[in-house]
């Protein structure tokens, strides 16, 4: 898989040129607490993990999207542990890009898209208060299964069965 559309968005996989924009992402005080355990990402760390990011694609382990509407950088959609059954899902969007739906449109995009990728499930995880992440799992229909405790979270699988 590489570049994905939908009507509003097109996502390809996260690149060098994405630093800037991703950083930024990673830093925001109303995206990181959700999305980095270690607290906001320097910009100096970046070009590492975008780096990181690019080696898991090519090494068949992980895929991670830049989502752009227009040529703005507006998130990511990340699939990891690529080769087995049950591989795992993050997302994130800047603030100026919620409330209008563009996180389900790219998260169903790519579970649609990597229903070729041979797992049969997608697992996510969200912080018990993250109430806009329940509400976008439940309606791409992801089903919520019994919380973990270690680091504190709620459970959502989705399946290719779905």
């Amino acid at each position: 898989m590489a570049d994905i559309s939908t009507l509003r968005l097109l996502l390809r996989p996260l690149a060098l040129e994405d630093a800037e924009a991703y950083g930024r992402l990673l830093r925001d005080p109303a995206v990181h607490p959700f999305v980095v355990e270690n607290g906001p990402v320097p910009q100096s760390q970046i070009l590492d993990r975008i780096a990181h990011k690019q080696r898991e694609w090519l090494l068949g382990t992980g895929a991670t999207w830049a989502v752009l509407r227009g040529l703005e950088l507006i998130g990511y959609v990340a699939l990891h542990g690529l080769g087995r059954p049950r591989v795992a899902i993050s997302y994130a969007l800047m603030p100026s890009a919620h409330g209008a739906g563009l996180g389900r449109e790219a998260v169903t995009a790519v579970l649609t898209g990597a229903r070729s990728l041979g797992f049969t499930e997608v697992e996510a995880r969200t912080h018990h208060t993250n109430d806009a992440s329940v509400r976008l799992l439940r309606a791409v229909g992801f089903v919520e299964l019994e919380p973990i405790d270690s680091p504190p979270r709620r459970v959502f699988v989705w399946s290719t069965a779905s």
